[in-house]
């Protein structure tokens, strides 16, 4: 059976990691950076793609990941590779209406960091 990805709309590579699917190389990595953390205790758990409901039901957000760290208040955080337009829009939602605070992770550190 042959697996095949539809290129997505920016270009990203999907990636595989640990058999799941993530949309782009940077975001596995990321995966891959967690898992370590978890090993090394630094982090209780993560999660992907948990949906956010950010005001009314019609503005859904989700971030890649979300972070539980043994010690302090979870975070959320989102690969970019660069911000579309799109993403302008959610971080104004987030300042608005997020619950917890979103880092925005590109070339492997966080760029930005939103809170609420």
């Amino acid at each position: 059976m042959t697996i095949t990805f539809r290129r997505p709309k920016y270009k990203a590579e999907p990636s595989i990691y640990n058999s799941v699917r993530y949309a782009s190389r940077a975001e596995a990595s990321r995966a891959a950076e967690l898992d370590i953390l978890l090993k090394a205790g630094r982090i209780l758990a993560w999660f992907g793609q948990v949906t956010v409901r950010l005001g009314v039901p019609e503005n859904i957000y989700r971030p890649d990941f979300l972070v539980i760290p043994s010690d302090g208040v979870p975070w959320f955080e989102d690969v970019k590779g660069f911000e579309t337009p799109k993403f302008r829009r959610d971080k104004k939602l987030w300042k608005a209406y997020g619950r917890l605070e979103l880092r925005v992770i590109r070339n492997g550190g966080v760029v930005e960091t939103i809170t609420p």
